[in-house]
């Protein structure tokens, strides 16, 4: 007994198709801009950041404030001490919340230190003009 498949064999528009589908898709999975893993400026973030809210970024800037900050309403370090840093660059600065003591081989992170914070963005409108932009640690280390 001998089976044929009649269409086993996609046609010509089939073929179209399914490469049509398979580049719309890789395009849409693959076309990020990379806010996660390429280091932006912090300008770049605040231009941007009603389309940033709740995304992942990284950033690189210079320790000007670190200190305890107190229990607030912030949804990040449920049970570790918070820190509240604000981090500066060439082109603006952004305030940080971090969880958490920062310690590598060189000892704790400091004001003046240059480091590379990987944040998720938390962007909360106020009366419809001004925007308060805040980065929730999710890591920081120094920069190399």
């Amino acid at each position: 007994m001998r089976i044929v498949w009649k269409h086993a064999i996609p046609n010509q528009h089939g073929t179209r198709c399914l490469m049509l589908i398979a580049a719309i898709f890789f395009s849409v999975i693959f076309s990020t801009d990379g806010w996660a893993d390429e280091i932006i400026p912090i300008r770049r973030i605040l231009d941007n950041a009603p389309s940033l809210a709740a995304h992942l970024v990284t950033f690189k800037g210079r320790i000007e404030t670190f200190a305890k900050a107190p229990p607030g309403p912030f949804k990040a370090c449920y049970m570790s001490t918070r820190y509240r840093a604000l981090m500066t660059d060439d082109s603006g600065s952004i305030e940080a919340i971090l969880c958490g003591k920062h310690i590598d081989d060189q000892g704790e992170l400091r004001v003046g230190d240059i480091v590379v914070v990987r944040a998720v963005l938390e962007v909360e409108e106020r009366d419809g003009v001004n925007r308060v932009i805040t980065a929730i640690g999710v890591r920081m280390e120094r920069a190399q």
